[in-house]
């Protein structure tokens, strides 16, 4: 089943930790584990990272949660920033679990 989560978009809780409250190294910690929960919420059109605005972890709409499984040996995935903003920078390697869980570029 594919989520639909695509480059831009903001990664606001890892393993139901809010990122906000986290330090880099814990975040880090949290992809090395399986299974890894993520709550991903995609930006609006309108929404910028590099101009003010709501912090995204306000607005829950737009949000997925995608779970990688002990199955799965790497997510697949780049990612920019450090927390309070992690942010999906690239597609996904083809044939990895974020391919399969429907990462868009």
């Amino acid at each position: 089943e594919t989520v639909g989560i695509g480059v831009g978009d903001l990664i606001l809780k890892v393993n139901d930790e809010d990122i906000t409250e986290t330090t880099t190294a814990d975040f880090l910690n949290h992809f090395k584990q399986r299974p890894v929960r993520l709550l991903v919420r995609k930006l609006a059109a309108a929404e910028s990272l590099v101009k003010p605005m709501s912090p995204p972890w306000e607005d829950m709409s737009n949000c997925r949660t995608v779970v990688a499984d002990e199955d799965v040996a790497k997510l697949g995935v780049a990612l920019s920033g450090g927390p309070p903003c992690v942010e999906v920078t690239e597609a996904p390697v083809e044939g990895s679990w974020s391919e399969r869980v429907g990462l868009k570029a």
